[in-house]
């Protein structure tokens, strides 16, 4: 299992059908920054639905996630992985990058 801020650790995680949580809840202390910030980046409009990960928004919502993981339940990351892998992808990349 996984647990971070919106790492795209997620995705090598989940190749391996493994639990993919991603941190949704502010620090009390952290008064200029918050996680909103971190998922409005361009990056996350690729995710076909929010049942890619698990999100954790409390800071007592832990243990039901593990409790998710031990039972044997998983995340649907291969759909947002399926969503951005498309056929070609590093050759169009490298287009762009080298044009």
């Amino acid at each position: 299992m996984v647990v971070n801020l919106g790492s795209t650790m997620a995705f090598d995680f989940g190749m391996f059908n493994k639990p993919c949580i991603f941190i949704n809840y502010d620090q009390p202390h952290a008064k200029n920054w918050s996680v909103k910030a971190v998922y409005q980046y361009e990056h996350f409009r690729s995710m076909p639905s929010e049942d890619c990960v698990w999100w954790w928004n409390e800071k007592e919502g832990v243990v039901q996630l593990l409790n998710k993981a031990k039972a044997g339940e998983f995340t649907k990351i291969g759909n947002w992985y399926q969503a951005i892998n498309t056929p070609g992808a590093s050759q169009n990349i490298q287009k762009v990058l080298l044009a």
